[in-house]
């Protein structure tokens, strides 16, 4: 069994509209993970899990979702059992965002504003409701500063969905820094000598064919369309996977 821990809080989602689009992304995820894995992926939000629960239930492989709410309105303490789970590192682990980011926050370093905007810059609000803050939004291209498995049969610069706006402020200790982009220098990063992964970016957003509108993520950022196939993450994905032992 592999498990997805819902990292959002339960502030974003207490109306029924934005309740149900996040039930829907919830369950894409899950039919992905378990389609790309062949394994049952059972969704656990991250108030609901343990060092000790993983053990009792001889779990594989974590992914951590995004969040759209910031670490700091989390209740103190409610993200503890999540950070042991993080820092034992018993098991592969991949943080997705905000996934990402609680990863770095378990081992010590801190999160900060990617920049403010300059004179003339867009204002993306309509995605990320953070106003005069850079945000970046869409399909982009990471810069491969170290090459790994995680990488493996991406040929060139991996296109990936970005939405943040903000970021680790240095990459933690006991990891390696393995791609960036110009705005953002932490954007995907490895335990030195474990499967553990943070990923800045949304490699769970990807599309498969031209009218491809699944992800729920995908069509928030495109209301309109995207009309591009865009497969690195779903690669990605797989390339965890396997290096968890997952699949061959």
């Amino acid at each position: 069994m592999i498990v997805y821990v819902n990292l959002e809080h339960r502030s974003l989602y207490n109306r029924p509209d934005s309740y149900h689009n996040h039930l829907a992304r919830q369950l894409d995820l899950k039919f992905k993970f378990e389609k790309i894995s062949g394994m049952t992926c059972l969704i656990q939000n991250y108030n609901d899990v343990s060092l000790q629960w993983f053990r009792n239930h001889g779990v594989k492989a974590m992914i951590i979702s995004g969040c759209a709410a910031g670490l700091e309105v989390f209740e103190k303490g409610s993200l503890t059992p999540l950070c042991e789970i993080i820092k034992t590192a018993e098991i592969p682990i991949l943080g997705l965002c905000g996934g990402h980011q609680i990863i770095g926050v378990a081992q010590g370093t801190k999160i900060k504003f990617m920049r403010k905007l300059r004179p003339g810059e867009p204002d993306l609000t309509d995605v990320i409701a953070v106003p005069n803050y850079f945000k970046e939004v869409g399909f982009m291209a990471l810069h491969i500063i170290k090459h790994d498995p995680i990488f493996r049969g991406i040929q060139g610069s991996p296109t990936l969905m970005a939405c943040h706006f903000q970021a680790l402020d240095r990459v933690p200790r006991g990891f390696e820094l393995l791609a960036s982009t110009e705005e953002c220098e932490v954007q995907v990063i490895k335990q030195s000598g474990k499967p553990i992964y943070g990923f800045q970016f949304h490699p769970e957003a990807y599309t498969e064919g031209p009218d491809d509108m699944r992800s729920v993520l995908v069509c928030e950022v495109y209301p309109k369309g995207h009309d591009q196939i865009q497969t690195d993450g779903r690669t990605i994905i797989e390339n965890f996977f396997r290096i968890a032992g997952i699949i061959q």
